[in-house]
């Protein structure tokens, strides 16, 4: 009969194998993860990322840098993505002049674009500030996710940038890097910039969703703004499956 230490040596030893398993397993499954995202890039040599694909095969793709500065609107009120004065038109340009021929070719309108967990900026104060930002951490319903339509794909139906709630859903998955950056020509080299989303912001005053990039600490998280600001955006379009 073993002796109680020889027992504790045995089941010792026997948890830092199932441990090591475990630790294992788990660098597995996130390098998994990494390797089953799918990026490509089109004709044009923008690059792309898959984020997910439907019941249908449909696939939804994101730019991987962000593209453009503009206002959201003009003035600091949050609308819908499709009534914005600065984003939407910037969003159609960019379909028609930028948009890669074989991809316009498949693309499909987004449906429930208009839609989210929130439909106005929180009438809250400063002190709630932050506590705001922390729950748009953990706001992931699905009145915030888009789904592929049917029809023609047009300028103004097609393109559109994410939610918050989408952001979450796509980085719990690993599809998704919150990191944006955008190309400066002029020095030949991708500089970290912040990205609009079309969800409301917190207040009146910060009244649209960004990822927002923090230069000193350097760190991505999201913030609101003034839809009058101006930033980048990294537009997202549902594909039809391939055939």
């Amino acid at each position: 009969m073993l002796s109680k230490t020889k027992r504790l040596k045995k089941y010792g030893r026997y948890l830092i194998i199932f441990a090591g398993i475990i630790f294992f397993a788990a660098i597995g499954i996130r390098y998994y993860r990494r390797t089953v995202v799918e990026i490509f890039t089109d004709s044009t040599g923008i690059v792309w990322r898959v984020l997910t694909t439907d019941e249908n095969g449909n696939r939804l793709i994101i730019t991987e840098h962000v593209h453009g500065m503009t206002q959201y609107n003009t003035t600091n009120t949050y609308t819908f993505l499709t009534q914005s004065n600065g984003l939407q038109p910037a969003l159609s340009e960019w379909f028609t002049e930028n948009l890669a021929p074989e991809l316009r070719a498949v693309a499909l309108p987004a449906e429930n674009v208009d839609n989210d967990v929130r439909t106005e900026p929180m009438p809250i104060d400063g002190r709630e500030r932050a506590q705001a930002n922390m729950d748009f951490r953990t706001e992931n319903a699905a009145a915030g996710f888009t789904r592929a339509g049917y029809g023609m794909a047009t300028p103004e139906n097609s393109l559109y940038i994410l939610s918050v709630s989408e952001v979450n859903e796509f980085r719990r998955r690993g599809s998704l890097n919150k990191e944006g950056y955008i190309y400066i020509h002029y020095r030949n080299t991708n500089l970290p910039t912040s990205w609009w989303l079309r969800s409301p912001g917190v207040c009146e005053l910060s009244t649209v969703a960004i990822v927002w990039w923090h230069a000193s600490d350097r760190i991505w998280f999201f913030e609101a703004v003034s839809a009058n600001e101006r930033f980048g955006f990294r537009p997202a379009l549902w594909i039809q499956s391939p055939q």
